[in-house]
């Protein structure tokens, strides 16, 4: 029967104990799954959450309608409402799930696995919608039975069942479902597909949808060894968001390209289109040595420094952040906030050389690089410019503006918590405080 398939599939994702959360919509998909969940694993561990869109005029009603039913099969049922923004150019479908499953994310219980109705005929046109897209292997792959996305585990446990299976199984139980007048709108992508294109595929090859889920499936290997050769090409050269340049170099042309969206995905951050992939590749990589090269994309900043790329998400990138370069007032016994991408300041007692502040010293005072700073970075070393320590010492290019500069009596007494200044009469050998600076992004690429 349909039920011990369901129930199979869900087994093969989750342990039985699993406390499930069910996008419920009342509709004849999702309807099928919950009744067939609370037949065969009862209704103890099981919830289902119902999403209000406001995209037609009965939808207050129609959750009123999920929630009786779920009531009526003695579980609880969530109704969660969400307003739709649509900003110029973009898809209302793409919109309404992204709000539909931040929703659900904040609605879910710690333990619980959400679980959606997608099924084969689901499957059939998310791969024809990648391939109108041009998608690769990630794309063609479809929707996984088994994912973790918005922070939370998705399971779908119908893709290997179709809707013509599911309608027959409602029928033949008498269960009673919700037709939403908008699914026959062919303005929306997924509805041309399903009425236009699905529907005259599976007439003329009647095992379409099956052939698309066992495709994707496929797919879905392939991919997973993808990430398996990407994962060896950047083992011990991706540390924190800098990825070594000399491990891409000596790739081929596609190992190249699947190790630096690998890079992307690790650390979570929107993956370039072919387009962009190819032209950041050879603005990063084709450079000179000593050049500084930027790749961008929508959500991402990738800048190059010598021997290391370095990813940042495009409001966190410290090239483009204008920070103020205004003085600031530092009383000693005090965390000092810099703002995005400075960290904060503090100071520690220290056995070793630091400052000595007494406690009617007044108050410190932090400033940004004008140009022309000197110090004495040891006692006995000669006195050096500012920036040529910086560039000594690999501190990155974007960064150097970033980098607090400590006075006292108007004097340069520290560099962060990178040098202090042998010359100031306030640095002592014994019994100092030490500068702590924390909390700021990485100054140096790290050894790897």
């Amino acid at each position: 029967m349909l039920e011990s398939r369901i129930a199979a599939a869900l087994a093969a994702l989750v342990p039985d104990h699993t406390p499930l959360l069910i996008g419920y919509s009342g509709g004849l998909d999702s309807t099928v799954l919950l009744h067939a969940l609370i037949k065969t694993r009862g209704p103890a561990r099981l919830r289902a959450v119902h999403v209000d869109h406001g995209l037609h005029p009965d939808s207050a009603r129609w959750a009123e309608s999920c929630r009786m039913q779920c009531a009526q099969w003695g579980i609880e049922c969530a109704i969660l409402t969400v307003n739709i923004e649509q900003p110029p150019g973009s898809s209302l479908e793409a919109q309404a799930r992204a709000a539909r499953y931040t929703a659900i994310a904040r609605e879910r219980r710690n333990d619980e696995c959400v679980v959606t109705a997608h099924h084969q005929q689901d499957q059939l046109e998310t791969v024809l919608l990648a391939l109108m897209r041009g998608a690769g292997v990630p794309g063609l792959a479809g929707m996984p039975a088994a994912t973790e996305r918005y922070g939370m585990p998705i399971l779908r446990p119908l893709l290997d069942i179709s809707r013509a299976e599911l309608l027959a199984a409602a029928e033949q139980q008498g269960l009673q479902w919700l037709d939403d007048p908008s699914n026959t709108d062919l303005s929306y992508d997924r509805n041309y597909l399903r009425h236009r294109v699905s529907s005259a595929l599976e007439e003329r090859w009647p095992a379409a949808a099956r052939a698309a889920t066992r495709s994707a499936r496929l797919l879905a290997k392939a991919m997973h060894v993808l990430d398996e050769v990407a994962a060896e090409d950047i083992e011990g050269a991706l540390h924190g968001h800098c990825l070594r340049v000399s491990s891409l170099q000596h790739l081929s042309a596609g190992r190249r390209s699947n190790a630096f969206r690998q890079a992307c995905r690790l650390l979570g951050l929107p993956m370039p289109s072919e387009a962009q992939l190819n032209e950041a590749l050879q603005a990063l990589l084709g450079s000179r040595t000593d050049a500084m090269p930027l790749a961008a994309w929508p959500g991402v900043r990738v800048r190059r420094y010598r021997d290391g790329l370095w990813f940042y998400s495009s409001d966190a990138d410290p090239g483009e952040y204008q920070a103020s370069v205004a003085e600031l007032v530092w009383e000693p016994q005090e965390l000092l906030q810099l703002g995005p991408c400075r960290g904060a300041l503090s100071l520690v007692k220290h056995a070793g050389s630091g400052i000595a502040i007494g406690p009617v010293s007044g108050a410190l005072r932090v400033r940004f690089r004008q140009g022309g700073e000197q110090l004495r970075p040891a006692p006995g070393a000669r006195r050096r410019d500012l920036k040529k320590l910086l560039q000594e010492h690999n501190v990155l290019p974007w960064m150097r503006c970033h980098i607090p500069l400590i006075y006292l009596d108007d004097e340069l007494v520290g560099v962060g918590d990178l040098w202090i200044n042998a010359d100031h009469p306030a640095v002592v050998s014994t019994g100092g405080h030490k500068i702590c600076w924390s909390g700021h992004l990485a100054l140096q690429a790290p050894i790897l």
